[in-house]
């Protein structure tokens, strides 16, 4: 079945933000799985085009594709009060291709895990895929049945082993000129029962070390050595980790990193290691509602063993859940300052979304839901952006005063791995 499939225009990075821009890692992966199994496949990157409705336009009307994909990375910015909601543009596009073709659309991408039914209902493709496409994709566009069906959401599944070959299919320097970065990752899903996330308690799959290393020697020949994981969290399993890194280490890359660590699954080895593979900042995810003081051991000893290598900690930490107030923060606020990690950053307002347990909790509370907070106007589908606030701002500013420890997020535009 690896040959002679229906030609397959693939593209389309509707991802436009530029505050710094994503080099698209979901439409490379597809890319490749998608010609491995002998699709022909073309790719539009709409990130920097001046007007991305002609570019659809000239497209469509040259490939007259047998089906358009889309990649939607996010609903919106995620973040209070700077908030842009990314659905209504794209929708623009599915319009637009509607009136262009009739071929299937079909829509993918991280988005799709925060809202799968909201981005059905908004934007109108034929079908969603939640989850991962690598192996999906390639089934439902041998299904003639499947891609004949309306409105449908179909759930991604994980392949047992896959090598996303970094081709160069887009034009990575115009992304690293603008300030952006290419991303790999090393698995899929997260263990943690954080209530305010989407990808909480999802299924974990981790991928081969050889064929993550096979990706990353693939980005250091296309000259991209700056790079940021795309995992959820990198230490979801120690032995896994360190296994990977001592590899990357043998390997002699020379890279220049940042990621994302949970609290818990560590050890003086990996912090060791990930300063031998060229990891500059790491972001610790701190949950504000653990209650176990064996917890806030694992967070002091952690902080303590990566400032020891000479990687830079930042100290991620969500605030205001349901039950918290200004005597929780401020205990937080002191345990920081005592074990001083390089930066603080503090998130008193969580987005919403359809699928997080915590929305659920809150919108179905009526004292709770008068502290969610409608930037762009009321939507109770959560599709729009939607955050609660569960703690006093001014309380909170006032207990951090001009520390240059702490920084709230929201203030600004940006992402963790453009400092250093």
């Amino acid at each position: 079945d690896s040959k002679s499939k229906a030609g397959i225009f693939f593209g389309i990075n509707t991802n436009r933000f530029k505050d710094p821009p994503a080099i698209p890692l979901a439409i490379e992966t597809l890319h490749c799985a998608l010609t491995n199994k002998g699709f022909d496949v073309t790719v539009l990157d709409l990130c920097f085009v001046e007007n991305p409705i002609k570019e659809i336009e000239d497209f469509i009307n040259s490939h007259r594709p047998d089906a358009v994909c889309l990649s939607v990375r996010n609903v919106d910015s995620g973040v209070f009060p700077l908030s842009e909601f990314y659905l209504p543009e794209v929708k623009t596009f599915v319009d637009k291709m509607r009136s262009l073709t009739s071929a299937p659309i079909i829509v993918g991408g991280s988005a799709v895990t925060a809202a799968p039914q909201g981005i059905l209902n908004f934007l109108k493709p034929d079908i969603v895929i939640e989850g991962p496409g690598e192996a999906t994709l390639p089934e439902i566009l041998n299904d003639k049945k499947l891609l004949a069906m309306k409105g449908r959401i179909i759930q991604g599944k994980l392949p047992e082993s896959f090598a996303v070959r970094r081709k160069g299919i887009v034009n990575y320097q115009q992304y690293v000129k603008a300030g952006g970065i290419a991303g790999f990752e090393t698995h899929k899903g997260c263990s943690n029962h954080c209530p305010s996330c989407v990808e909480a308690n999802t299924r974990v799959r981790f991928k081969d070390h050889q064929d993550v290393l096979l990706e990353l020697k693939d980005l250091v020949d296309l000259n991209l050595t700056h790079l940021h994981l795309c995992d959820s969290e990198f230490n979801e399993d120690l032995d896994y980790s360190v296994a990977l890194l001592e590899k990357m280490v043998n390997e002699h890359l020379p890279l220049k990193w940042s990621l994302y660590l949970k609290t818990g699954n560590y050890s003086s080895r990996l912090f060791e290691l990930l300063k031998q593979s060229g990891v500059y900042s790491t972001t610790l995810c701190i949950e504000s509602q653990m209650r176990d003081e064996k917890y806030w051991r694992a967070v002091k000893e952690m902080i303590s063993l990566i400032k020891s290598v000479g990687i830079r900690i930042v100290a991620d930490l969500l605030l205001g859940l349901p039950g918290e107030d200004e005597n929780t923060y401020q205990w937080h606020i002191d345990f920081l300052l005592r074990n001083s990690p390089d930066e603080v950053v503090f998130n008193p307002y969580f987005r919403l979304y359809e699928k997080s347990a915590a929305s659920r909790i809150i919108i179905n509370d009526p004292v709770l839901r008068q502290k969610v907070f409608y930037p762009l106007g009321k939507d109770e589908t959560l599709l729009a952006p939607a955050f609660y606030c569960g703690i006093d701002l001014e309380k909170l500013k006032a207990a951090i005063g001009n520390n240059p420890l702490f920084k709230i997020i929201g203030d600004k535009k940006g992402v963790d791995y453009q400092q250093g």
